[in-house]
């Protein structure tokens, strides 16, 4: 159970990350 704690964590700093880099290519249009 612990391990699946940190996997979520992991990939929802991915997701938060994915959206920053989208909003950047935004931005930059």
């Amino acid at each position: 159970m612990k391990d699946e704690l940190p996997t979520y964590e992991v990939e929802e700093i991915s997701l938060e990350e994915a959206i920053e880099i989208l909003a950047s290519g935004s931005n930059q249009a």
